[in-house]
């Protein structure tokens, strides 16, 4: 077994080293999102991650500039431009407060002028979420409310011109506009349609006549205008894969558009665009009405969003072509042309470097095919017959997303500073069909997690008397798991904002030192500081980091950076 004990000093890089890592690394920490072109294709908006958090930007495609929109809080989501162009519609995430019931935040709809130049709040209420944002018409918003606390959302149309606002009422939720005051939507797993701009609820019209439970996991519902017909992404009953479709509610004609891993369908003029996934590699599928211009983007990278301008000629994208930081780019179909719009990586590394992750599969206890990550350290770049042996970080992702090949700003630090970075994707998670995705065994999964380790424990290069268990959100399930199901002296254990029910049996008795990083503001606070009592009771070293105002999902990157240098102080102080 892998037992700690009688190693030499860790070849960690000299603290003036490791310093200047750090600060490369923690300032390419760029997060885009909710790339939303306008209308004609001039101006792009998105969602940066800044020092104090996400905040919303303009990107001048003409004059190849970006600009921040000045907003007093977080941007949590881009809904889109009014026909003319006047307006832009967002959503604001305002400052957490604690609430005893808490299962959402609140979101303000929020409106940018470009007229003016101005930022306005469309309501006034504080404990609100207001989503759904739609435009009618040149100055007239749909959208939702739900004040938190309550158990029923309304709905609204707002007209802009008359300062006026009439309550409505109808069954949709997540929908496409197939008209000026209709909608469709997914309800009992068939398409349905109705009016939006009604007192009273309207009928519903049936659109498919789908057999009962043939979809699941159906999402990014879209209408071709022209064709009247609708794109969706959906996983039959009977397949282990989620993919594309194309639906005609005139005919009931069904046409499926792709085989395996699909996902996020979007319209692409008169073609489609999707983004594919094989073994946990996203890239960017193009399929444009004339054959010849199709293409895939960012093969060998990584994709984390996009969308297709209106007409279907440009595409925008935050993605990477290699393992670098993700950067926001732009796509002429016609031309063929990719460009880099935002860097994600501002300045270029001299001390640190982007370390690829590999991927890797090895037969599990029982057989079972299990894919995993391997991030060698630094110091063995152009080194592979080194004598000395690194540390190892062992990661236990949330099941709901999983490692992927691309960018990851933790794996980066800790390779740089010279420890084996590995992310075991076990059984139970995402990205590997339905039958992978099913196996969601905790005790299982836990020794997928050893297998995988013994796996890594062979290479002459690593210590596996220094192995520190590192999670994320329910990957702490696994974590938890493996420390009372193991025998093995773990040297750390490193808990990365926890949300699992492992946490309340409390720390096994054989507890490797403890590292707990999450936000003040997490529904699970209370349950994070009596498990840190206990163990600091049992006389297991223990240390609970609470981020002040912030939940469970943390976007300033600042303090992104404050959390893995906490980390690295407890990684350097256990594992030397």
């Amino acid at each position: 077994m892998l037992l700690a004990g009688g190693c030499s000093r860790s070849p960690f890089p000299a603290t003036g080293e490791a310093n200047r890592r750090i600060a490369e690394i923690t300032a390419s920490q760029s997060v885009f999102r909710s790339p939303v072109p306008d209308h004609s294709g001039k101006y792009l908006a998105y969602i940066q991650a800044i020092g104090p958090g996400r905040r919303l930007f303009f990107y001048d495609l003409a004059a190849g500039q970006s600009q921040q929109v000045p907003t007093t809080n977080e941007v949590s989501q881009v809904f889109g431009w009014s026909p003319d162009e006047r307006y832009l519609a967002f959503d604001q995430a305002p400052p957490l407060t604690p609430r005893p019931d808490d299962t959402q935040t609140a979101a303000w709809l929020t409106l940018y002028d470009r007229q003016t130049g101005s930022v306005q709040r469309l309501g006034t209420n504080i404990d609100v979420l207001e989503d759904g944002a739609a435009w009618l018409g040149a100055h007239t918003l749909f959208y939702s409310a739900h004040n938190l606390g309550s158990n029923y959302t309304e709905k609204f149309i707002i007209d802009l011109d008359t300062a006026t606002t009439r309550k409505v009422r109808n069954y949709v939720s997540d929908f496409v506009l197939t008209g000026s005051n209709t909608a469709a939507f997914f309800k009992n797993g068939n398409l349905q349609t109705c009016r939006l701009d009604t007192t009273n609820y309207p009928p519903v019209e049936p659109l498919s006549t789908f057999p009962p439970k043939m979809f699941d996991l159906i999402r990014w519902l879209q209408y071709r205008a022209d064709t009247g017909t609708f794109l969706f992404c959906g996983r039959q009953t009977n397949s282990q894969w989620r993919c594309l479709y194309e639906f005609d509610p005139r005919t009931k004609h069904l046409k499926q558009l792709t085989t395996r891993g699909t996902y996020n369908g979007q319209c692409l003029g008169g073609g489609f665009a999707y983004v594919g996934n094989i073994s946990n590699e996203f890239y960017l599928a193009l399929r444009p009405a004339e054959a010849k211009l199709a293409t895939n983007l960012f093969h060998g990278g990584n994709v984390i969003t996009y969308a297709a301008s209106a007409d279907g000629s440009q595409v925008f994208a935050v993605a990477s072509q290699n393992t670098e930081p993700p950067s926001l780019w732009d796509y002429d179909v016609a031309q063929g042309r990719l460009r880099q719009l935002v860097s994600g990586q501002p300045q270029p590394w001299r001390h640190a470097r982007v370390i690829e992750p590999g991927p890797r599969w090895i037969k599990s206890f029982d057989g079972l095919v299990i894919p995993y990550f391997v991030l060698p350290p630094a110091a063995l770049a152009g080194n592979q017959h080194s004598p000395k042996k690194f540390p190892v970080m062992l990661y236990l992702p949330p099941a709901s997303w999983q490692f992927q090949r691309g960018f990851d700003q933790p794996a980066e630090f800790f390779a740089n500073l010279n420890c084996w970075y590995v992310a075991v994707n076990y059984r139970g998670g995402d990205g590997y069909g339905r039958k992978y995705g099913e196996m969601n065994n905790l005790n299982d999964a836990a020794k997928d997690a050893l297998v995988v380790l013994a796996k890594i424990a062979a290479n002459t290069n690593a210590d596996a008397s220094r192995v520190t268990l590192i999670s994320e959100s329910n990957g702490s399930d696994v974590l938890m798991r493996l420390l009372k199901n193991s025998t093995n002296h773990w040297r750390g254990v490193i808990l990365q904002h926890p949300e699992m029910e492992e946490l309340q049996d409390g720390p096994p008795t054989n507890c490797p030192p403890l590292l707990i990083v999450a936000g003040e503001l997490e529904r699970s606070r209370s349950l994070l500081e009596e498990f840190t009592d206990v163990a600091q009771g049992s006389g297991i070293p223990a240390q609970l980091i609470l981020q002040q105002k912030t939940g469970h999902d943390v976007w300033s990157t600042d303090q992104i950076r404050d959390e893995l240098k906490a980390e690295w102080r407890f990684v350097r102080q256990w594992m030397e």
